[in-house]
């Protein structure tokens, strides 16, 4: 990263700290003015002749950069954290690059390969039932023991539940605030924010280290929550849950909705049953979760789609019953990956597994151009081709093949 990269990220800070600049406010300003570093200097008339800003929020950035120096900002925020994430940087969340209202920074406290893992996001309602922290507890740590990354809110109830069993599993779970990191919401949950970080997770926020939590806040907590999985599963939510905030922005970005059937007479579940009813899928296990989001295909699967305490099943695993009452096992075979994948992908895996010649190491833009895919969606895609054994990622933000064991290549090479 040349000085010049340094320096505009530190305008990146400053300018989107701004009170009244939010996301589609930065973004026109960059585009208008060509960087963060020209339009936080830019004069009163030239702020004006944008039309990006209304009037107060103009005498807003006019006299916040009177009184703030954006490398003394940088240098006090990355106090905070362990890293600056921007949307410039490739640790950027790839699901986040192409929604509506992405933040322009990610304050990330524990390991920033956190979120670009391939994801699944678990919410839910404050005060669960014991039904609700079982079917929580029991599909998250399948997730988990899969590789797959937990997400959620650190917020008490089914958020907690998620993390705590996402850790049991021994796999990593970031949690998103809606808060700054100096404002660790709830302060009762500070323990698992640190034993989350120290286990290979992260605790992320798109707000300043001083920000206090606000309803707002929360609201576009979520949204990032829905951007950066590949789906989101409600395990018990009530009418008016936040749950479904998230669920919506899923919904929104192209994400996979699942939810948890409950009883029907439960108003902690009629929030669960709505999700249900706008076309989410109906998921009673870890499996159901994993198949739905395309991490495993049905045909990977040797055993039963294990239903949970309900009998439930997704549509996808119907049929699919064994008469050997094996568990599935959660590690995708990879010998099975490398000789015969095309039977267990989807169309958007074999396009871009086919994108990727034998012995090349193709960049993600290219990668992009010869699918046609947009970039939240490539990601996802080459996430999954990375759990399921097909494909390494290099530097360079490059991908390759993975070759077969008796191919007597290393991954990249020509």
């Amino acid at each position: 990263m040349t000085s010049e990269d340094v320096e505009e990220r530190a305008y990146w800070v400053s300018l989107s700290s701004v009170p009244g600049i939010g996301s589609k406010r930065f973004f026109g300003l960059v585009e208008w003015f060509g960087s963060a570093r020209a339009a936080w200097g830019a004069s009163a008339a030239e702020l004006e002749a944008s039309r990006v800003l209304p009037a107060e929020v103009r005498q807003a950035l006019l006299r916040g950069r009177e009184r703030s120096d954006p490398f003394r900002a940088y240098a006090e925020q990355a106090r905070t954290c362990t890293r600056i994430v921007t949307a410039l940087d490739a640790a950027y969340p790839c699901g986040l690059l192409s929604i509506a209202g992405r933040p322009p920074v990610l304050y990330v406290l524990g390991d920033p390969e956190c979120l670009e893992a391939p994801s699944v996001a678990v919410v839910g309602t404050r005060k669960p039932t014991p039904y609700g922290r079982e079917m929580t507890s029991g599909l998250v740590r399948e997730i988990a023991r899969a590789g797959v990354t937990v997400i959620s809110g650190l917020a008490v109830g089914i958020d907690t539940v998620a993390h705590r069993a996402a850790l049991e599993a021994g796999g990593r779970t970031v949690a998103v605030l809606g808060s700054g990191l100096g404002h660790l919401y709830p302060p009762c949950n500070s323990g698992l924010a640190r034993e989350m970080v120290s286990s290979g997770g992260a605790v992320i926020s798109q707000f300043p280290s001083d920000t206090i939590p606000g309803e707002r806040n929360f609201v576009a907590r979520n949204r990032v929550v829905a951007g950066m999985a590949l789906g989101v599963v409600v395990t018990e939510a009530p009418s008016g849950s936040g749950a479904l905030l998230t669920a919506s922005a899923a919904r929104e970005f192209g994400r996979v909705v699942m939810a948890v059937p409950g009883p029907l007479t439960s108003p902690t579940y009629q929030g669960s049953l709505e999700c249900l009813r706008l076309g989410g899928k109906a998921v009673g296990s870890g499996s159901h979760v994993l198949v739905d989001i395309g991490i495993v295909a049905v045909a990977d699967w040797p055993g039963p789609l294990n239903p949970g305490p309900q009998g439930s099943s997704s549509a996808s695993g119907e049929g699919q019953r064994s008469t050997s009452g094996a568990e599935p096992s959660l590690t995708p075979d990879p010998s099975r990956a490398i000789t015969d994948p095309r039977g267990t992908l989807g169309p958007d895996g074999r396009m871009v597994l086919d994108a990727i010649g034998e012995g090349e190491a193709v960049g993600f833009g290219v990668l992009t151009a010869r699918t046609g895919l947009k970039a939240d969606r490539l990601g996802a895609v080459l996430g999954v081709l990375e759990v399921m054994g097909l494909v390494v990622r290099l530097p360079g933000d490059s991908y390759a093949r993975r070759p077969s064991p008796d191919s007597g290549r290393t991954p990249g090479t020509i």
